[in-house]
């Protein structure tokens, strides 16, 4: 080692897909804390439900910043155009990496549909059925479904670059080849 420390009391650790069976120390015997979630470039990294809720809380803010807009005589369409541009991207923002349950689309498509529903200024009482208000627009987890499916459809035609060989990656089940065995990951355990 050529001089680097590490601060324990200013580094903490995460767990991903295990626990954490025992703790880690420093060198001089401190413990290292364990992290549950951290966020990283705008996004929490364990938590996709943490995520959303943050990504709908934005989206609601960047709505009723818009108030003007919602509240003027445009016509409806208009008004679902501006809502996809500015709400609608703000809230799939970075959903490429969710991991989305059930639970969770039903939570984002009932979250834009009340969002739709301020924007064009309409209330339940109005009786519209998600027909008439959603028009031709698709439902915003058919969006984020198919935004994922582009990824991976991305990382399947460039092999050559790293995210391919992290998200497509299967291992390797062919016969060795005559002479010394080469030491993999999967032959090392």
């Amino acid at each position: 080692m050529i001089g680097l420390f590490v601060n324990a009391t200013k580094t903490k650790f995460i767990c991903l897909n295990q626990s954490a069976a025992s703790a880690i120390k420093s060198l001089n015997g401190e413990i290292i804390d364990l992290e549950n979630d951290f966020k990283c470039l705008g996004s929490f990294i364990a938590s996709t439900e943490q995520d959303v809720n943050i990504r709908l809380e934005k989206a609601w803010a960047a709505l009723n910043d818009m108030n003007n807009i919602w509240k003027s005589n445009l016509p409806d369409q208009l008004k679902r155009n501006f809502l996809r541009a500015t709400v609608e991207s703000v809230l799939v923002y970075r959903s490429i990496s969710w991991t989305l349950t059930s639970a969770l689309e039903k939570k984002i498509d009932g979250s834009y549909t009340k969002m739709l529903r301020a924007a064009s200024n309409k209330s339940w009482i109005d009786h519209l059925s998600n027909a008439e208000l959603y028009g031709n627009i698709p439902r915003v987890t058919a969006t984020i479904r198919q935004q994922r499916l582009r990824f991976a459809g991305h990382c399947w035609r460039s092999k050559n670059e790293l995210s391919s060989e992290v998200l497509l990656w299967e291992p390797s089940h062919r016969k060795r080849s005559r002479g010394r065995p080469r030491k993999t990951l999967k032959n090392i355990r």
